[in-house]
């Protein structure tokens, strides 16, 4: 439970201070790809290969991510 009520104050903080916005290519670990979908708990993320990935938000606060696309 605690990490669900992570990932939704995580994804109140990516979608005000807007740094990762859909649309915009991004590098996390070993995911490469453009935003796809943001919501509250998770961030989608369609890979160079076409798969889409679902990314924890409080991961992407976190961890490093390589924002190509701002």
């Amino acid at each position: 439970m605690r990490d669900q009520i992570a990932d939704v104050f995580a994804g109140i903080l990516i979608l005000l201070e807007r740094q990762i916005e859909e649309d915009h290519f991004i590098e996390f670990e070993n995911i490469r790809g453009s935003v796809h979908k943001i919501s509250f708990r998770s961030t989608t993320v369609r890979t160079v290969r076409n798969f889409f990935v679902s990314i924890p938000n409080r991961l992407l606060i976190t961890k490093t991510v390589t924002n190509w696309g701002a």
